[in-house]
């Protein structure tokens, strides 16, 4: 994937166009009914990397790239609904690139996209998003039933939702692999069909969280931050994944 590498490097280095130059407004429009509808800062997403600011800019065409390689790797290993985004260590930005990903594949034609906040431990999507700290999701379906259609988050972006973690656990590996996770993904399946639904994960190498995910997972995506992540825990993290489906690896600034 030397092509991403080099476009979000060369993204760092460039000013966004402003927001006047998007292509429409930010929309509400979803297929299915959210439990909660925000309307998003457009200018303070853009600052944070969020690439929900205006089409044609570097840094969505390198994740257009990106979208275009998972897409057709996913093609020739098969059907591949559930995405999982993961790294080898904290800090890497898998959450933003899980974020950007979903916004590639929603800017699709015709196509929906589901981005599930998966790292109970330390989520931090409703912080870039500048969501309510205090709204529930995945955990509370997991450990109270919450229904699904009271956590799921239409955050004003056409074709996306947004299902965030929710309140924090202690417990967050078992958690991921129980029953319930099970059968949710099961129910997101037949719900969501046509979709894509993109999984923020826990690190690999920080907690057994994104193992345990990595079984259920259809293929994987994994971040390595340049110059930060040592060559032998990158190599541990890949080892942790034979036999899994990994599409690939993002090289994240990358120098």
């Amino acid at each position: 994937m030397e092509k991403i590498e080099r476009a979000l490097e060369e993204a760092k280095k460039k000013p966004d166009p402003p927001p006047s130059a998007a292509r429409g407004p930010l929309s509400d429009a979803t297929s299915i009914s959210a439990g909660t509808t925000v309307h998003l800062d457009r200018d303070a997403l853009v600052r944070k990397r969020v690439i929900a600011g205006p089409c044609g800019t570097v840094l969505t065409d390198a994740y257009k790239v990106l979208r275009t390689q998972i897409e057709q790797k996913a093609l020739r290993e098969g059907d591949v609904q559930i995405l999982m985004v993961t790294s080898a260590l904290d800090g890497e930005g898998k959450t933003l690139t899980a974020l950007n990903l979903a916004i590639s594949f929603s800017q699709q034609i015709d196509r929906n996209v589901l981005l599930v906040e998966a790292d109970l431990r330390q989520p931090s999507l409703k912080e870039i998003l500048g969501l309510d700290p205090a709204l529930p999701g995945l955990a509370d379906h997991l450990l109270d039933r919450r229904p699904i259609e009271e956590i799921l988050v239409c955050p004003g972006i056409e074709g996306l939702t947004v299902l965030p973690a929710g309140r924090a656990v202690p417990n967050s590996p078992e958690l991921l692999g129980s029953q319930r996770m099970k059968d949710l993904l099961g129910e997101l399946r037949r719900r969501f069909v046509g979709w894509v639904l993109i999984f923020d994960t826990p690190p690999l190498l920080e907690a057994a969280d994104g193992l345990v995910f990595s079984e259920m997972a259809d293929g994987i995506v994994l971040v390595v931050e340049a110059g930060r992540t040592p060559v032998d825990k990158v190599n541990r993290a890949r080892q942790l994944l034979q036999g899994r489906n990994l599409l690939g690896l993002i090289l994240n600034k990358a120098r």
